[in-house]
């Protein structure tokens, strides 16, 4: 099988959109009525897979011929990896917050306009959703089968702050306007 050019939206895009939502709702589902034990065992496991993830991921590009500047892990995806990964394996809060709202926002935005030219079987197509669909994987299972959410009081607590943005949120949108360009060039 040979890898077609990317269309947003096509038949390989939306089966694996259909796929990782389902991996994301219906594998935790499955594991909420499991033991603590085995609950914690999964847990360890996705952390260090997403963690071990995101520190080989920019071996795998380079291999590729990516540009260098992508092959950093700054992005909020990958530094959302990094953090539900330390929460699965530490269960400090401020970790799964960072997680949640970083990993959604920037996960589901790049999941529906993904930054790739082929289609499956490119393993750029299948290493982005892969990192994509696993950092969905994990904050679905810490949100469903470990009963975590964003308090109100954290949204309050951020949102009550006197500085209006952070250094890393105005830099997000800095990287996610950069990625638009990009894709508008496309």
């Amino acid at each position: 099988m040979e890898a077609q050019p990317f269309t947003i939206f096509g038949t390989s895009h939306l089966f694996t959109l259909l796929l990782i939502f389902c991996l994301a709702v219906f594998f935790p589902s499955a594991y909420k009525n499991k033991s603590d034990t085995q609950k914690e065992y999964l847990a360890r496991l996705l952390g260090l897979s997403i963690i071990g993830l995101e520190l080989i991921k920019p071996f795998i590009w380079n291999s590729m011929d990516y540009p260098w500047i992508r092959l950093l892990p700054i992005h909020m995806c990958s530094l959302s990896g990094f953090f539900i990964g330390v929460f699965l394996l530490t269960k400090k809060r401020l970790f799964f917050e960072v997680a949640f709202f970083w990993g959604i926002g920037g996960g589901i935005n790049a999941l529906i306009t993904p930054d790739v030219t082929l289609t499956f079987p490119d393993p750029k197509y299948i290493l982005f959703f892969l990192g994509h669909g696993l950092l969905m994987v994990n904050i679905g299972y810490a949100c469903i089968t470990l009963n975590n959410r964003p308090t109100f009081e954290s949204v309050k607590n951020r949102l009550d702050r006197e500085q209006p943005l952070t250094f890393l949120e105005f830099n997000y949108m800095l990287l996610q306007a950069y990625d638009f360009l990009e894709l508008n060039k496309k």
